[in-house]
């Protein structure tokens, strides 16, 4: 693209199609500056950037930090695939958010950013860089957000069937999957159809079976996820094929004191495999007062778990007000730097 027109629109390029002006998304001067910014520190394991410091993305709300540490993640997943044969299977990265209604609306966004990769692996350009391993990822909350086994998935299904099999049934009441809509082409995932004889049919996209476990499809015929989104939200599943990118709230890793197949998540116990390289933590100003303290003694575990052969994962923050960071970082992360961007 033209970069005088990449940028003519600061949210999208704009372009004269027969009459009609089309919008194109384009990433944003400072997020394209953000991913550049942080290359070194995620194909450099020696780097300054990855071992010592604490990248902290700054921008007021609504000003695209989420979209600047996705290409981030996205070069992460990538580049574990193009860099490596084998041991690049399991989770590449994690991103940690401290409320579970920022989890539900900005997991929405990192799911189209993973079945877009996922797409691109499908190709038979990429699928060699990419390797054979789908790119996926995983909802990590509490209970009382998403069901955390399988029982508890199977009985929510025979609910959202019975409620589509009902004459006035209402089933997406009984959605709490967490993903209403499929995140490639927007398909409603439990969706009405019309008969001939005006009559009101709902088709559910959530099944499970022996073979393929939890799964949710497209409605969509024509939509590449016809066949399975590459999304996962159920905690069994989760720790039986961990995801690329594993999704969740800073109060789930307590689960890693409890739930011994959490291991899962670092490649603790499998020397052949590569551990997460980048973690992500979203409004790191909530990150203060008890909750900080609490956190600040599972951040250690959590590093020594992602640390394999000296090298560490890259650590990224991101926050929309800033006060006191050199103090909250060094008391979060093991005395590292930070790195203020802008």
């Amino acid at each position: 693209l033209d970069s005088l027109n990449f940028f003519e629109n600061y949210d999208a390029e704009k372009r004269v199609r027969n009459g009609k002006i089309d919008f194109v998304p384009a990433y944003r001067p400072f997020q394209l500056a953000f991913l550049l910014l942080s290359i070194d520190g995620i194909v450099n394991p020696e780097s300054q950037s990855r071992n010592n410091i604490v990248d902290l993305i700054w921008f007021p709300t609504g000003g695209g930090k989420t979209e600047a540490y996705l290409a981030v993640a996205a070069l992460t997943i990538a580049f574990r695939r193009l860099n490596n044969e084998t041991g690049f299977e399991g989770t590449s990265v994690i991103m940690r958010y401290t409320l579970r209604l920022l989890t539900a609306q900005q997991f929405e966004r990192a799911s189209r950013l993973i079945t877009a990769l996922e797409f691109l692996r499908k190709q038979k350009e990429f699928s060699n860089d990419l390797k054979d391993e789908p790119i996926s990822i995983g909802l990590w909350v509490g209970m009382g957000s998403t069901p955390n086994d399988i029982k508890g998935a199977k009985s929510q299904i025979r609910k959202i069937e019975n409620e589509c099999n009902k004459k006035n049934g209402n089933p997406e009441e009984q959605n709490s999957f967490q993903i209403s809509s499929c995140p490639w082409c927007g398909t409603k995932l439990i969706t009405p159809y019309t008969t001939k004889s005006g009559n009101v049919v709902w088709k559910s996209g959530f099944s499970h079976s022996k073979k393929e476990g939890f799964i949710m499809k497209c409605n969509n015929e024509a939509c590449t996820c016809s066949n399975g989104i590459s999304v996962q939200v159920i905690d069994e599943e989760l720790y039986q094929k961990p995801p690329t990118l594993l999704f969740g709230t800073v109060d789930k890793f307590a689960m890693l004191a409890w739930q011994n197949k959490a291991h899962n998540f670092f490649n603790s116990l499998d020397d052949e495999k590569l551990p997460p390289d980048l973690i992500i933590q979203d409004e790191l100003h909530l990150l203060s007062g008890p909750l900080g303290s609490i956190t600040g003694i599972f951040e250690s575990v959590i590093e020594d778990l992602a640390t394999k052969n000296g090298i560490p994962p890259k650590i990224i923050a991101s926050t929309a007000t800033t006060r006191n960071t050199e103090f909250q970082v060094n008391n979060l992360y093991g005395n590292r730097d930070v790195n203020v961007f802008p």
